[in-house]
């Protein structure tokens, strides 16, 4: 049995979130992107994916985080056939940050040229605006479940508060809310341009090859120790931990945003209305330019 599923959306802090979720002591989430129901991985079936759990202890509140949840159609259908009483959760980023922070992790990952532009980019990789429409993604998840089972927060929120913001996911979940987890005001994944992609990359699949096979302990404590921190801050270009409106940067250039802005506009206005708040003014996707 799975208690909790997140949904992404990709680059809206769900690596912050998991690992506010990892050290609660009443939940067990072993492995973050299993990616179940949205990959090839759907084909070895539901026992395949409950064993992934078997580390758990009894009692406590199972679940996973996979950012290809939100943004793959059909997902939400395969989710509700195995899991109706599951409590879901989706974060959502202002969309044309979002797309800008996928881009930052592209270059990140080594998928494109550290000289791409943005521009370049979004208009190569269509996932960077299709992932903004979330709107049109959790009305899909609508369809099957109830807005008590389905959790959305807005990843800005999570700056300005993130004590209060990891409580309401706690609280969702059906855990203690008054627990505060030491993770909670260290950033996790920050946008940055890496001097060597291969290392980043090692680090990446240490991690990840750990927690598949039992170690996530191991990485854990690796990871609380510090010691990657410090890697990958030696392994940082200067100049590089910027956000797309940070004046230590260059900002996105005001022609793509404009294109972002009337892209974005009526799927924000929809969104506004599913989540009873006005998007469209808190992210500036309605704004006169």
């Amino acid at each position: 049995m799975v208690d909790f599923i997140g949904l992404g959306a990709q680059k809206a802090g769900t690596s912050w979130v998991y690992a506010c979720l990892y050290e609660h002591p009443e939940i067990c989430t072993p492995q973050k992107e299993i990616h179940f129901f949205s990959r090839d991985r759907y084909a070895k079936g539901k026992n395949w994916y409950e064993s992934q759990f078997n580390r758990c202890k009894k009692g406590l509140k199972r679940g996973e985080f996979s950012t290809s949840y939100l943004y793959t159609p059909g997902t939400a259908k395969k989710i509700v056939d195995m899991y109706p009483q599951a409590k879901l959760i989706a974060i959502i980023r202002n969309p044309i940050h979002r797309a800008y922070s996928q881009f930052r992790n592209a270059v990140k990952a080594g998928e494109i040229d550290k000289d791409t532009t943005f521009s370049s980019y979004i208009e190569h990789a269509p996932s960077a605006l299709e992932q903004g429409n979330y709107a049109k993604q959790l009305s899909e998840y609508y369809e099957y479940y109830s807005p008590l089972q389905l959790l959305v927060l807005v990843y800005e929120d999570s700056r300005e508060d993130p004590l209060g913001f990891i409580q309401q996911i706690y609280r969702h979940i059906g855990v203690d809310d008054t627990f505060v987890p030491k993770m909670l005001k260290k950033f996790v994944n920050v946008e940055r341009t890496p001097r060597f992609v291969r290392l980043e990359r090692w680090m990446h699949r240490f991690a990840e090859l750990g927690r598949k096979i039992g170690l996530d302990k191991v990485v854990w404590m690796i990871k609380r120790s510090g010691v990657t921190d410090l890697i990958r801050k030696i392994n940082t270009e200067k100049n590089s931990q910027v956000i797309p409106e940070d004046s230590k940067g260059k900002p996105i250039d005001p022609e793509v945003k404009a294109k972002m802005q009337e892209y974005f506009k009526e799927d924000t206005r929809l969104l506004s209305g599913l989540v009873e708040r006005n998007l469209t003014v808190e992210w500036g996707i309605d704004e006169k330019l």
